[in-house]
């Protein structure tokens, strides 16, 4: 990624613009978490080019990887920068900016639809990286617990209590727990 931002550097405004063009094709290929940090960045700087094509390539690029890019940040980092182009002098870069704003205020209307509606309407593939992490955490948790309710009927058994043991794997240890321990024994 170092050899693309060098590139974006060039002095010959070609390389910059066939650099912007590389990086918008290769997106898909790009590991998650550099992909979320390199490519908005690396195209807002395309924007601010003075090569007509260069800024008309990060438009372009920006627009083929909308997939990628969350709405909050197309919101707060695509467009804010997206937007000016739309008054460009170049009538090609004012035309591809307006079909980039276009794409992406779509995106936004979208996701704004979806904000207040209960998880199970929004479908499992449009969770959020909130929602999945709490996900993992329940899991985590549920298996910890059955865990630690193992460890504890093992070392019941252990120090003698077979029948105090065999009654805690039940539920039925004489605690008004309503059978709450078993149930997390079983998750």
């Amino acid at each position: 990624m170092r050899a693309f931002a060098k590139l974006q550097m060039d002095e010959e405004a070609a390389i910059r613009t066939n650099t912007t063009i590389c990086l918008g094709k290769i997106a898909a290929h790009i590991d998650a978490g550099t992909r979320d940090k390199v490519l908005i960045a690396a195209f807002v700087r395309a924007l601010k080019d003075p090569f007509p094509p260069a800024r008309n390539a990060a438009l372009l690029a920006l627009t083929a990887t909308q997939q990628y890019h969350r709405p909050m940040d197309v919101a707060a980092k695509v467009l804010p920068h997206v937007a000016p182009v739309v008054l460009d002098a170049e009538r090609d870069v004012r035309a591809t900016a307006m079909q980039c704003l276009r794409v992406y205020v779509g995106k936004l209307e979208a996701a704004s639809a979806k904000v207040g509606q209960p998880p199970e309407a929004q479908g499992e593939e449009d969770k959020s990286d909130i929602a999945l992490a709490t996900d993992k955490v329940l899991d985590s948790v549920s298996w910890l617990s059955g865990a630690a309710v193992s460890k504890l009927t093992a070392a019941v058994s252990a120090a003698g209590g077979g029948d105090t043991a065999q009654a805690v794997e039940s539920g039925k240890d004489g605690g008004d727990d309503g059978g709450r321990l078993s149930r997390c024994a079983r998750r």
